[in-house]
């Protein structure tokens, strides 16, 4: 039984609407509380309400405090420590804090049934009543229907899991396994969750802070209000999102921690890391238009910028920034960030080296983790040392699946020592026969080889189409151009643009490691015999015969396409169906209807009329 009083504050002396209570959920050791969140269900709509601490309003810029932050950017977790943005008391000063009332900047959404959102409010609000739930609390209470807090719990979690599938449908590299402790951030990476976060309150406040995010993100491009925006380009190496989700579902599936480890250290390798400005490049990781950060203003300063220039605008009151100094915040905020990350990288190379050293002279590597084991391989492959010991384990971890793909490129590339050379052609077929690597390789070898950051014209795919529309087939050349020179791959054709370019990747592998050229020509498809132009019988269904005309060959690459508008007692659905004709040309055909098989019916009897016209040019009958 859940203790009921502990999670909730004291209550306030005067009823507090939905619009004014909210629900802070946080690590156990959290103290640094800026955000609340609050839900409302209105029939297949979901109001939101996300309170975030009122910093701005507490310290201006300019302030002692102001500036120790804009010094600091952001608060610094550390191993048994937390170095916070702001001084300790004026932290406490401006958090959240359970009871009330206290002022915030309040984000109001309203997203409809499939978790989109229709409508966006920015401003000043005042939070009556606030509770404090930890992540395995919010478990917990999410486990007992007759919480107080359980409605407002159930909506939040429906919302989170409905705001991640829309996530992910439209592209974005959005993952988590709770069981495990696995989950991607927003930059794409995949990282290792404390067991306080493997709940689902974790999932419901990350959901909710990027849904909020990008729609104030949102609100500020469609009012031209410049912000610090919180950009995130492609790496050219980084991968298709869609067969990266497919890997880590697989992951999950096997319940494989080592699977995990090894797409962990790959995407970790990949990813470029984002920035802010204040124009709108987009972001790659949630593939958004546009994104910001505005719901942590107590451990990042970017998000106290923000506030401060949200509640302006708000109010309908001057910009505290003009451009140029916004401008030069932004750069402020990266340039801190860049050389905290490069002390950092910097810090745990030299530990590394040095605890990787004494791994390779130390007897025994069978009970090291897949990265301790990673970092011994690349060092003595480095190095060119010849550990028997170690190659045999090696080996055993090759056959077993149980090698990342980063040292086994390190071996590929690297281990040209004499005694590594059968266990480097046994990395190499591996890597030839695994659909995907070879690219994934050619693409680690551009980062780890380039003197810039990788572009498409440092790796240059040339795909050209040979074939037709019966025979389709494909012709792939990748081109490698590092500073010490331009190394291209033989042209390899196949019947699919993947299949090309993974046989190109095969070859050019071949000329850089002087190894056998493992690459080939799939051979072209035989020529199916015409197919017999024939009418399909009258009083067959339209649908059932545009699918028939496809089965004979009459048509190929038939296509169904639906669109849904118009509210949800009243909606219109409108179907647009296209295939080609044996000459190569598409023909379409689209139809509306109140129902998506009406409309369906409807785009059928056209596209029907458009191939039974095409079967007899004059008219007749065959």
């Amino acid at each position: 039984m859940i203790d009921r009083h502990a999670p909730a504050a004291t209550p306030a002396t005067e009823p507090a609407g939905p619009a004014h209570q909210g629900i802070m959920i946080d690590s156990p050791e959290t103290r640094d509380r800026d955000d609340a969140i609050w839900l409302h269900r209105d029939g297949d709509d979901t109001h939101v309400w996300i309170h975030i601490a009122d910093v701005a309003g507490r310290f201006p810029a300019g302030t002692a405090a102001d500036r120790l932050a804009q010094r600091r950017v952001h608060t610094r977790y550390r191993p048994g420590r937390i170095d916070p943005m702001l001084p300790e008391t004026v932290e406490q000063e401006a958090a959240l804090r359970p009871g009330g009332p206290q002022p915030t900047m309040r984000i109001a959404l309203r997203f409809d049934e499939s978790a989109a959102v229709t409508d966006i409010t920015v401003g000043r609000g005042r939070l009556h009543h606030a509770h404090t739930l930890t992540y395995p609390l919010t478990s917990r209470v999410l486990a007992e229907p007759s919480h107080p807090l359980y409605e407002v719990l159930d909506h939040a979690r429906r919302l989170a899991t409905a705001l991640l599938s829309r996530r992910r449908r439209a592209g974005a590299l959005a993952f988590y396994d709770l069981h495990r402790g696995y989950a991607t951030t927003e930059e794409g990476h995949l990282v290792r969750l404390a067991d306080h976060q493997r709940h689902v309150g974790y999932l419901i406040v990350q959901e909710l802070m990027i849904a909020a995010n990008s729609a104030v993100a949102d609100w500020c491009m469609a009012r031209d209000l410049p912000i610090l925006f919180r950009n995130h380009r492609a790496a050219t190496v980084a991968g298709d999102t869609t067969a990266l989700l497919d890997e880590l579902a697989a992951a999950q599936a096997r319940d494989d921690p080592t699977g995990y480890e090894r797409l962990r250290d790959r995407m970790t390798l990949v990813q470029s890391p984002a920035s802010y400005d204040t124009r709108v490049l987009g972001h790659h990781g949630l593939n958004l238009a546009g994104y910001t950060h505005a719901t942590s203003p107590l451990r990042r300063y970017a998000d106290l910028v923000n506030q401060r220039v949200l509640l302006a605008a708000a109010a309908g009151e001057p910009a505290p920034y003009d451009d140029a100094t916004l401008a030069a915040l932004a750069e402020h905020v990266n340039e801190v960030t860049r050389e905290e990350r490069r002390r950092r990288a910097e810090r745990h190379r030299t530990a590394a080296r040095d605890d990787t050293r004494r791994r390779l002279r130390s007897a025994g590597h069978e009970d090291l983790s897949a990265a301790d084991f990673g970092k011994v391989v690349r060092l003595a492959v480095a190095e060119g040392r010849d550990v028997p010991e170690l190659m045999a384990e090696t080996r055993r971890r090759l056959h077993a699946g149980e090698l990342a793909l980063r040292d086994r490129y390190e071996i590929l590339i690297g281990a040209t020592a004499p005694a590594w050379r059968t266990l480097r052609e046994d990395v190499h077929r591996g890597i030839c026969d695994s659909p995907g690597e070879p690219v994934t390789v050619v693409n680690l070898h551009a980062q780890a080889h380039s003197d810039r950051p990788v572009t498409p014209e440092t790796v240059e795919w040339t795909v050209e189409d040979v074939g037709d529309v019966r025979q389709p087939r494909f012709a792939a050349t990748v081109t490698l151009r590092l500073p010490e020179g331009e190394h291209r791959s033989p042209t390899r054709a196949a019947g699919t643009k993947k299949d090309a370019k993974l046989q190109a990747a095969i070859a050019l592998l071949a000329t850089l490691t002087g190894l056998p050229d493992r690459s080939h020509d799939a051979p072209p498809p035989t020529a199916p015999p015409p197919a017999a132009a024939r009418r399909v019988p009258p009083e067959r269904n339209a649908a059932m015969a545009v699918n028939e005309y496809g089965q004979h060959g009459t048509i190929t690459g038939v296509q169904w396409r639906f669109h849904r508008e118009g509210p949800p007692h009243e909606p219109e659905f409108t179907c647009t169906v296209s295939a080609l004709l044996p000459s190569g040309h598409r023909i379409e055909a689209t139809g509306s209807a109140g129902g998506k098989q009406a409309a369906k019916l409807a785009a059928a009897t056209r596209l029907r009329h458009t191939i039974e016209e095409a079967l007899t040019p004059t008219g007749g009958d065959t």
